[in-house]
């Protein structure tokens, strides 16, 4: 079970943008 890391990014970058009030959809950037 892998997860590609540019999904990884998405993940972590969504956990950022949370922190910091901003919401994005997940397949915004695709």
């Amino acid at each position: 079970m892998t997860i590609p890391k540019s999904r990884l990014l998405d993940e972590a970058i969504a956990d950022l943008l949370k922190k910091h009030g901003v919401t994005v959809p997940a397949d915004d950037r695709r």
